[in-house]
Order: C-alpha cells, then structure tokens, then sequence
C-alpha cells in the first residue's frame, strides 16, 4: 500500500514537469519582440517598457526626423477621421452638436515590433494597445479644432486608446463629444437645408513638417442613419484645405462637412398646418348672414390672434436675425389675409348702414301716403265747413234757402262762381266726409273710399280751391272718373287763402296755411330721384330704371322683375297692360303711387341678378369667390420667388 502511494506520486511529478516545459516553451512562442533583438515580451507592459524607454525613445521629435536623422525630413501624414453616434442643433445658439468617435493615424517607425503569428497564439494575433500610462509618452500630432464652441473629451478605457500595430502604424482613437459653430441660416425654414463643418487642423506643424489629410475612405462615417425629429443626415464629406499664415507659411486643414435637411413634419403639422387651417375658418365668415355682426366679428378676429401666437413660437425657437424667413413671411401673410376678413367686413358694416338707411327711407315713405291722404280729407272738411257757414250766414240774411247752396258758397277771400251741381250732389259728397271713412290713394291720383263705391279724385279735391274749376270738380266728385297724381294736393295756390291776413298773396313773411315742411320734403326727394334716374330726360323711367330708383330705398331686384311690379301696379289699377315693352313706363305721378304702395305690387321674387343685388352682397359674393384663388396664388408666388427663381 505505501509503495503503491510512492509510485502515484512520482507518476504525478513527471506529468507536472511535462506540462511546464510545454507551456513555457508555448509562451516563448506567443511572444513579442522588438525589431532586431532576440529577446522575446510576452506581455505589452514589458515592450512598452522596451519601446518607450526615455533612453530609446524622444516624443517630442517628429517620426520622420527620427527615422532621417535630418530636420527637413519629409512631412508626416496625419489622417483624420470621425465616426458619428449622434448629432443636435441648436439654432438659436447657432451651433452643432456632433457625438462620436475621433481617430488619427500616422506611422511612427520607432514603434515598430514583431508580432507572433495567429498559430502560436491559439489562431487569435494579439494587439498592443498602450497602457493609459503610455499613452502620453507616444508622439501625438499638435491638432486643434478651430470652429469649436465647447468639447469634452473622454479618456475612459472603454470609449478612447491608442493601438500599436508591427509596422509601426499608429491607431488613436476616443469619444468626442463637442459643440461646433454652424452659421445657420434659417431662412428657407422648414425647406432649408444646411452644411455644418468641423475643421481640422495644425497649430504648430506647417505643410512641410505635417501633411493633414481625411480619410480617404469615410472621413465623416455615421454608424447608421442618423435621423432625429427634426434634421436627416444626407451625406457626409471630407474636405483638405490650406491656409497660409504669412511668414510661417501654409497650414493644412481638414473640413468633415455633414449636410444636414430639416424634416418637414414639425412645422407642417404645427406652424403650416394651423396657419391654413386658421385661413379657412375666416374664408367661412363670408358664408355667414352679413348681419350677424357677433358672428361675424368672432370668426374674423381668432384667426388673426392664432397666426400671432404661431408667429411667437416660431420666434421663440430661433435666433433673432435680420433677414427675411420664409416660414415667418408665410404666417404673416396668413395673418395678413385674416386681416383682411376683418377690413371685409368693415366695409360690408358701412354698406349695411347705408342699407338701413334707404330701408327706413322706404319705410318713410308710407307714411308719406297716409299724410297725404289725411292732408287732402282735413281740407275737404275745411272747405265743406266753409260752405255751410256760408249758407247758413246767407240763411239769416235771406230767412229764405237758396234753391241752389252750391251757387251761394263763397270762398273766405273772394265770392265763387255759379255751380252746376245741385246740392244734393254735394251733400253726398259731404256725407262721404263726414262718415270718415278710409281713404285709398291710387296710382292714376284716385282715392277710393272704403267701404263706399264712388272713388273721388284727389286732383278734383284740390280743384275746389279754384273757383273757377269749382263746378266742374264737384262734378267729378261722384263720377269714378280717373284724374292726376295726388301730388297736386300740395300744391298750393295763391288764390286760396284764408281771413287771416298771414295768408295773403302778398305778404311773403309767411308761407300759405297749407304749406306743409315735412310732406314737401319727402316730395322734393321723389322729384330728385326721378329726375336723376330718368337719364333719357322723357319724364318717364323705365323698368330698368325702376330698379335702381328702387335701390335708395332698401328695394333690390332686377329689370325683368321691376317689369313685372309695374304690370302688376297697372293691373291692380285696373290699366291697360302694352304689349310693347317699350311703353312699360311710369310717369311722375305713377312713379310716386308705385313707390308709396310698393308692397302691395312687389311680387317677391328672389334676386339672383348679381348686378342688382347690394353692394354688401355683392362684397361677400366676391370675397367667397376670389378669397382662395388669391390666396393659392398669393402662396404660389411666395414660394416660387424663395425656391424657384433663380434670379430672385
């Protein structure tokens, strides 16, 4: 048992022996070694303490004065290289916010080494990657970003190092994230599109001692395709450029330019978007009733006050600039139409106004009807109060009737001739006056006494002022026959005139008694009407005519339907209707009935006859019509003088 144990130890030492001498001579194997030495470092701590020994190695001499021994050895190449992980802009600050990976390479001979084959090291080639120590002990190209805003270097093992490969070949790399200055010019927003550059170059090495080149493959690389919610990466480029510094010479430079478009999305939907939208909610206000003036006003004036507030926040999210932006010209002109559907209806108010005006001129004008007729019966009864205070005076002196009254009655400043009526002619006459009843003023100047038969003529009602017509008039009292206009109730003659001595001829202190201010007032504006509108000076208007005689007074139709209210009036005055369309006319008298007593011949047909209808109307009509194609244009324009003028 005990030699047994003795034996499985010694087996156990030798196998322990074996494997030692295998893996050591494994180690020599998968080893590194500088060039021209047979010493072998199978770990990079120790070649770095070989290589960068201060004895062996000058970090402060340029690789190829090393490599030459001489000072105006070749310039070295320096390549440049950046991979985006991300990138923001700023606009109001005007700036570019690239994150990402910075590399340089550049050969440095003195680094050179020999590295073991994949085989010796289980099919893997190890890399020399230099200790955070050594990091510093190297060479590094005297770089410096000159449009650099802010930056901020990492130098954490996970993100930044520098790799060492047997040739010499240097490999930096580390996380950048850095602010750059980007002259952004937003004004084209949101069709606008941007070069943002991060320029590279030497600050103590000119072009014969440092040759600084982008990488000639991807000198501003992306991972992927960097989109955000605002700007598209489109292409990425790599620029190499020289300025001279004067006495020290030409520098090289590198430009990693990144061509940057703004997504349309945002203001589309939030700034455009609205703006239009805001534009047809006021485009609808010329829809709604004109008098509907709250409507109306509310319609019109929101979408001024949302294209103010986008214009805000537009403003908000940029930079003040000087120049013109085609976003914030485009809300302004949206706020500039809204505008005008404020000063649309403005002018629509006025027209009304005036509208209503002719509307109670109208209105006016049946009372005007009415006092005429009352003006024609308080005479009358003056004039039959008159005549029986004649006979009865003439009864007291005579104690006898006259076989005739009528002949006896004499006017209070002058005896009247003989009549040829009886009196019982005119006692009817007087009973008709006396039962107060109802006058009706008709177009050819008759009135009608409702609910009696006979229809007396206003004309022959005046006439009894004129005592030479008096027999004649009172004749016609009863006969249904058709005379003039009732206009001559106004008329005043200097013939009648009462006792009082106010009312004499002569005396021009004082106007007659009959003289009524307001009733000739209306009388002379009917007379100016006529006349104004009866271009053709024939002292009748046509249809055509009628119609716009009929707008100053708050009435709007057209040609053919004035046409038809004058058949109408004719018809229900019991004239004959022309067939000729030419003698469809009124005269004065006929004209001054037809207005006066308009609703009853109006036949109420709608206007559709744009050229007849009113101005507030016809405003609406044009704005409903040309608001959008002005408007489409007006944008159309806007864009095709910021984007597709080339001389613009």
């Amino acid at each position: 048992m005990a030699s047994t144990m003795v034996m499985m130890r010694r087996m156990m030492r030798i196998i322990v022996i074996i494997l030692t001498k295998n893996l050591v001579s494994k180690s020599q194997e998968c080893a590194w070694s500088v060039v021209g030495e047979e010493s072998k470092y199978t770990g990079a701590l120790a070649l770095e303490a070989k290589i960068l020994s201060p004895d062996v190695y000058d970090k402060s001499e340029r690789p190829s004065v090393a490599e030459y021994n001489e000072l105006d050895a070749p310039a070295d190449l320096v390549t440049v290289q950046i991979e985006l992980t991300s990138f923001a802009v700023n606009e109001i600050d005007l700036t570019v916010n690239p994150r990402g990976l910075l590399r340089y390479r550049w050969q440095d001979k003195r680094l050179q080494y020999e590295s073991p084959s994949a085989e010796n090291c289980s099919g893997y080639a190890p890399e020399w990657i230099l200790s955070d120590d050594a990091r510093n002990s190297i060479w590094r190209p005297d770089l410096y970003f000159e449009n650099l805003r802010e930056v901020e270097f990492s130098d954490d093992s996970e993100s930044a190092g520098t790799w060492i490969y047997p040739d010499g070949s240097v490999f930096d790399s580390r996380f950048l994230n850095t602010i750059f200055d980007c002259p952004i010019k937003v004004k084209r927003i949101p069709l606008d599109r941007h070069t943002c550059k991060i320029r590279i170059g030497a600050y103590s090495l000119n072009d014969q001692s440092l040759e600084l080149k982008a990488h000639h493959t991807f000198p501003l690389d992306a991972r992927k395709t960097l989109d955000n919610a605002i700007w598209a990466l489109k292409e990425t480029r790599g620029v190499d450029i020289k300025i001279n510094f004067g006495q020290v010479g030409d520098f090289d430079f590198v430009d990693l330019e990144m061509d940057i478009r703004r997504r349309l999305g945002y203001h589309l939907l939030y700034s455009m978007g609205p703006g239009v939208l805001f534009l047809l909610v006021g485009y609808c206000g010329f829809f709604m009733d004109r008098h509907l003036a709250p409507a109306r006003v509310t319609i019109a004036i929101i979408p001024v006050l949302i294209m103010r507030l986008l214009l805000n926040g537009i403003f908000a999210r940029l930079e003040t600039v000087s120049y013109a932006i085609y976003l914030s010209q485009f809300l302004i002109i949206c706020m500039y139409l809204s505008c005008f559907c404020v000063f649309e209806y403005a002018l629509v108010s006025v027209f009304l106004q005036c509208e209503h005006v002719a509307q109670h001129r109208r209105k006016s004008l049946k009372s005007l009807g009415d006092r005429v007729v009352r003006a024609a019966i308080s005479r009358l009864e003056q004039k039959v109060q008159k005549v029986h205070t004649m006979q009865q005076k003439q009864k007291e002196e005579t104690d006898t009737p006259p076989p005739i009254i009528a002949r006896q009655i004499s006017h209070p400043s002058k005896h009247l001739d003989s009549l040829e009526q009886t009196t019982t002619e005119f006692e009817q006459f007087e009973a008709d006056i006396r039962t107060k009843r109802e006058f009706i003023s008709h177009g050819d100047g008759s009135i009608e006494l409702r609910p009696g038969e006979s229809i007396h003529s206003i004309n022959a009602l005046n006439s009894i002022r004129n005592s030479n017509k008096k027999a004649r008039a009172l004749q016609r009292l009863g006969s249904g026959q058709r005379h003039q206009s009732w206009y001559h109730v106004v008329e005043h003659d200097t013939e009648d005139s009462d006792t009082d001595n106010d009312d004499d001829p002569s005396n021009s202190t004082y106007f007659h008694s009959d003289y009524n201010p307001a009733l000739e007032r209306d009388l002379d504006l009917l007379r100016k009407n006529f006349k104004k509108y009866d271009t053709d000076n024939s002292k009748t208007i046509s249809p055509i005519e009628v119609s716009w005689v009929l707008r100053n007074y708050g009435v709007y139709i057209n040609s053919i339907t004035a046409h038809l209210e004058i058949k109408n009036w004719r018809y229900l005055n019991g004239f004959r209707i022309p067939k000729d369309k030419k003698k469809i006319c009124l005269n004065f008298h006929q004209f001054a009935d037809f207005l006066m007593g308009y609703e009853k011949y109006s036949i109420g047909d709608y206007n559709d006859t744009f050229r007849f209808m009113p101005v507030s109307l016809k405003i609406d009509i044009l704005c409903r019509l040309l608001y959008i194609p002005c408007c489409v244009l007006i944008f159309f324009l806007h864009y095709y003088g910021w984007f597709l003028c080339q001389t613009c």
